[in-house]
């Protein structure tokens, strides 16, 4: 591991190091739902991603629209990092458009048809909305996580 000013620099141009594809898998062993004050917390067990396994935690805030889906996942395999990018997918056509901001701040849409497969755009801001009949769905990272906002896909 390299260090520059006291810094590690192990995430740095992370898309030029060599690197595998996974998708996530998830096979519903176990669920458990846990309360802490005004959070609500269910973790499902178990997810995996090549050498990595762990849980899918998702967070809900009583009161809030909000909430937090993680794949909460670790190695055993030494100066490995996971770097994912997140979709939407759904059985039935719940977007009827997707909306984000290009790198060029300019603001964009798509129109969805179909089975349309994931698609690879620039997304400035970090985030992407699915609008549909029932409501809208807006989807981006927390801060300071290292997700990269250039890419995500829309499914």
């Amino acid at each position: 591991m390299v260090k520059q000013n006291g810094w590690n620099i192990f995430f740095d141009n992370t898309a030029y190091l060599p690197h595998q594809t996974f998708p996530v898998s998830l096979v519903k062993r176990n669920a458990q739902v846990t309360s802490n004050g005004s959070q609500t917390n269910i973790v499902i067990s178990e997810a995996s991603a090549g050498t990595f396994r762990g849980n899918l935690e998702i967070t809900l805030f009583n009161g809030s629209p909000l909430l937090n889906i993680a794949a909460v996942l670790t190695t055993e395999v030494d100066s490995t990092a996971i770097i994912y990018d997140v979709g939407l997918v759904s059985k039935n056509n719940a977007w009827e458009k997707v909306f984000w901001a290009d790198s060029k701040t300019n603001n964009l849409q798509s129109a969805l048809v179909g089975n349309q497969s994931a698609q690879e755009v620039p997304v400035k801001y970090r985030t992407i909305i699915g609008q549909g009949k029932a409501g809208s769905l807006a989807v981006f990272p927390a801060p300071h996580q290292y997700f990269y906002p250039w890419t995500m896909f829309i499914i």
